[in-house]
C-alpha cells in the first residue's frame, strides 16, 4: 500500500497537479469547457469529424492568445491607442504635500487634506476688474428681480441673500478656474 502511495505521489509531482488545480481555480469556465470537450471527444469518437470544428476553434483561440498576448515576444501588429499623458494634478492634496495621517502622496485610505482653493476658489484668481464688476452687477440684478420680491415678504434678515451671493461667487469662480485649466491644457 505504501508503494502505491509513493507511486501516486511521484505521478502527481510529475503531472504538476497543483499547477492544474491553480489553473482550474483561476479559469473555471475555460477548464470546464476544455474538460467537457475532452469528455465528448472520448465518448463520441464516432463523431470526431464534427468535434474537430470545436477543437480547431479552441486551437485558434489559444494560438491567437499566445501570439498576441501581453507577454508575447512577437511585435504587436494592432495600433494601440495611448491616452495623452495628462499631468496628474491632485485636486485634494496641495502640490508637494501628502496625507497628514500616513504620509503617502496618493492616499486613498484617509481623508485627504483639502486645498484652500476648493473652499474659496476665488483666492489667487486673476480676473480683470471690469469683468468682475460686470459679473457682480449681473448677480445683483438676479437677486433684485428674482430673490428680493418674495424674500422681503418673509423676513428682513440678509443672511440667506448673503449665502446666495456667496454661492454665485463660488459658482463663477469655479467656472473661471475650470475654463483657465482647459485653456492651459489646450495650449500644452
Amino acid at each position: 500500500m505504501a508503494g502505491i502511495l509513493r507511486y501516486l505521489e511521484k505521478v502527481t509531482r510529475g503531472l504538476k497537479m497543483d499547477v492544474l488545480r491553480e489553473a482550474g481555480r483561476q479559469y473555471p469556465v475555460s477548464c470546464v469547457l476544455l474538460l467537457s470537450l475532452l469528455a465528448l471527444t472520448l465518448l463520441l469518437n464516432r463523431y470526431l469529424h464534427i468535434l474537430m470544428i470545436f477543437w480547431s476553434f479552441l486551437a485558434g483561440v489559444t494560438t491567437f492568445y499566445c501570439s498576441f498576448g501581453p507577454e508575447s515576444l512577437l511585435p504587436n501588429i494592432f495600433f494601440t491607442v495611448k491616452p495623452r499623458n495628462k499631468r496628474q494634478e491632485q485636486e485634494l492634496f496641495p502640490l508637494g504635500n501628502s496625507c497628514a495621517v500616513c504620509g503617502k502622496v496618493k492616499c486613498t485610505r484617509h481623508r485627504p487634506t483639502l486645498l484652500l482653493e476648493n473652499y474659496q476658489p476665488w483666492l489667487d484668481l486673476k480676473v480683470h476688474s471690469k469683468v468682475d464688476a460686470s459679473i457682480a452687477e449681473v448677480f445683483e440684478l438676479v437677486l433684485e428681480n428674482f430673490v428680493y420680491p418674495w424674500y422681503r415678504d418673509i423676513t428682513d434678515d440678509e443672511a440667506c441673500v448673503d449665502e446666495v451671493r456667496m454661492t454665485f461667487r463660488f459658482f463663477a469662480s469655479v467656472l473661471v478656474r475650470r475654463a483657465q485649466k482647459v485653456v492651459k491644457e489646450a495650449v500644452m
